[in-house]
């Protein structure tokens, strides 16, 4: 399909969309425990039951019973998705940031807040997100392009936050300076929620002499519902961390004396406006972000100096629409989008506030879902997107269509399939970054696109629920590759690639409410991610790792709570050691407003290696905190 044959079928969908009548529905989730409702998967609400995909949901209690004080720590158990961590508290490292990575597939994974994209030039902070702002975590396996565009590879989650806040404080205090403070207050139709976490140095964080210098971060959302139909959120985070890298050498450091510090200041706004009328559903959204980053080495010599200052700034502004209607019998959702995105990085040391990069691109993307009921118990629905990106230099397309077959088997049974084509648009620095002294950028780069083919059965009783799905996954990816590889004492130089990547496998959840105050979840996953590249002569290399389970056992009587979580992931690609968080929480009401908790992470005190490459990061020791919260 040429470019002017895929504008005008992207204009021809938008003015068919346009042309349609439409009906409202529902946007906001409610919160189940069986037979829940979906809000991710299809756009739309529907019963897990009746959704042909595999969603791990997350409740407000649920988040909370994990002891986390932000999102991605919350969601590291979940089966099929894989926690990788530089710092402690998912602390991410300027670009090298922190990641939930769902079936292996490491750029794969989109995440909305409301519906609406969160992620920036590739990169997402799950961490900066305090779980007091959340109501609700949508967990989204398999294909989801054809509703959502790029980067929805392995899946999607959705942080659905709060509308009204609970007029509350908390504080938490624990080991290794951990702080955590939080304010919620609601008036009438506006709200407001803020957090502070803190932590103090922490050492011996790395195979190569790596530690933090602490770190700072501090949040505030606010909420104003205008009227029925309007809504607007502002959520604002700042975050000042540091990295340091102490004096010797593997394994002899002197963690005593440090000879190099990065240190970072971190800001990032969300601005959504959002209109749920009768006919049409909008969001208008900006997601802005500045990080200065200044590197100071020879801290252990008399030559100390301040060797590097950058400044890089990351925004993008956007719509998005989506309506419905019915036709002949046939139920259609459709909608379109437009953003506009911009990157600079800005050199000021050792050069003069040198501009390095300044580029720009906007995208336009359509899609329309069919849904059609075939008898009583079959539903079978069609897909397609076409996206669209103008470089000012070039452009880049993608058409993604999708398949998806639910079956009721019975009133608590079904079966579904789900097979779609996916893409993710390459970032800015992967095509125009050539400033990196270990990196470069391929301005020949194409989109990361490829298949997903996925079928799974679902069942439901009074008090338990199971899941099972089997998944295979078979695409283009980007990978950054040593081009120096084969080169005998030459230094590491590494160019983003278009690369094979296959993964199959098997996922299984089943939970269990027991008579009584107890409860609980264990799951499974199975998977094999693979890459071929120029440097691996034809083979399959493995990826991350294979095998995975995990478990959450919970208790609720009078006024205590408590909850055992865990997560073991083995057959790993870099390292034989297993990764196995445990986490314990435990709560008491002390009466109707007021609350006092105990989290223990890492309780078996294991140094875990939480990142998935040849370079180490470990996991913090075994830590506390102590908490107290009251509502008012």
């Amino acid at each position: 399909m040429n470019l002017n044959v895929k504008k005008k079928f992207l204009l021809g969908l938008v003015v068919g969309i346009l042309g349609q009548p439409a009906c409202s529905f529902a946007s906001e989730a409610a919160e189940f425990n069986l037979d829940e409702v979906i809000v991710t998967a299809l756009r739309v609400e529907s019963k897990d039951l009746e959704t042909p995909a595999y969603v791990n949901i997350y409740t407000e209690e649920q988040l909370k019973s994990t002891g986390a004080a932000n999102v991605l720590e919350a969601i590291k158990f979940t089966e099929g998705m894989i926690y990788h961590s530089m710092g402690p508290g998912g602390q991410s490292w300027a670009g090298m940031t922190s990641k939930a990575v769902i079936r292996g597939s490491e750029k794969g994974t989109l995440i909305l807040v409301n519906g609406v994209k969160m992620n920036m030039d590739g990169n997402y902070n799950l961490e900066d997100i305090p779980l007091q702002n959340v109501e609700r975590v949508e967990i989204l396996k398999g294909a989801a392009s054809v509703l959502y565009g790029s980067e929805a590879f392995g899946g999607v989650i959705n942080v659905i936050t709060k509308k009204t806040a609970n007029n509350s404080i908390a504080y938490s205090q624990g080991n290794f300076g951990q702080k955590n403070h939080s304010i919620s207050l609601q008036a009438d139709q506006f709200s407001i929620i803020g957090a502070m976490q803190e932590m103090d140095r922490v050492k011996r964080l790395s195979a190569s002499g790596y530690g933090t210098g602490g770190s700072e971060k501090r949040s505030f959302q606010w909420s104003y519902q205008l009227n029925e139909q309007w809504s607007f959120t502002h959520g604002h985070i700042e975050n000042e961390y540091s990295f340091e890298q102490y004096a010797g050498s593997k394994p002899n450091f002197d963690w005593n004396t440090r000879k190099q510090a990065s240190q970072y200041e971190d800001t990032k706004d969300y601005l959504r406006l959002h209109y749920d009328g009768a006919r049409w559903d909008v969001g208008i959204y900006s997601n802005l972000q500045q990080r200065d980053y200044d590197k100071y080495t020879s801290l252990n010599t008399a030559s100390a100096n301040h060797s590097n200052s950058e400044r890089y700034k990351f925004a993008e502004y956007g719509i998005d629409a989506q309506t419905t209607w019915n036709a002949s019998g046939v139920n259609f959702l459709g909608g379109w989008g437009y953003s506009h995105a911009q990157y600079k990085n800005n050199v000021r040391l050792p050069a003069a506030d040198k501009l390095r990069l300044d580029k720009s691109r906007d995208s336009y993307s359509a899609f329309l879902q069919a849904s059609k009921e075939i008898g009583n118990d079959t539903t079978v629905i069609l897909g397609i997107r076409q996206d669209y990106v103008d470089t000012g230099s070039d452009t880049i397309s993608a058409f993604s269509p999708q398949f998806q077959l639910l079956k009721k088997l019975n009133e608590h049974k079904s079966w579904y399939i789900n097979t779609g084509k996916s893409f993710k648009m390459p970032t800015f620095n992967q095509l125009y970054d050539t400033s990196g002294d270990l990196t470069g950028s391929n301005a020949d780069l194409q989109p990361e696109e490829g298949w997903n083919y996925e079928t799974g059965l679902k069942w439901e009783g009074n008090s338990s629920t199971f899941k099972a799905a089997l998944f295979y996954m078979d695409y283009e990816s980007i990978k950054y590759i040593n081009q120096n590889a084969n080169i005998p004492d030459a230094d590491s130089y590494y160019i983003p690639e278009n690369t094979p990547y296959r993964n199959s496998g098997i996922e299984l959840s089943y939970q269990k409410r027991l008579n009584g105050a107890f409860s609980y979840l264990v799951g499974a996953s199975y998977g094999n991610p693979e890459i071929k590249n120029s440097n691996s002569n034809g083979k399959w290399i493995s990826q991350y790792g294979r095998l995975q389970f995990n478990t959450a056992l919970r208790y609720s009587e009078d006024k205590w709570t408590a909850n055992l979580l865990a997560n073991y992931f083995a057959n790993r690609a870099f390292t034989e050691k297993p990764q196995f968080p445990v986490t314990l929480t435990v709560a008491y009401a002390m009466d109707e407003r007021r609350t006092v908790s105990l989290v223990v992470d890492n309780l078996l005190d294991r140094r875990d290696i939480n990142t998935h490459s040849t370079s180490y990061y470990y996991s913090l020791p075994r830590s506390y905190r102590i908490g107290y919260t009251q509502t008012f």
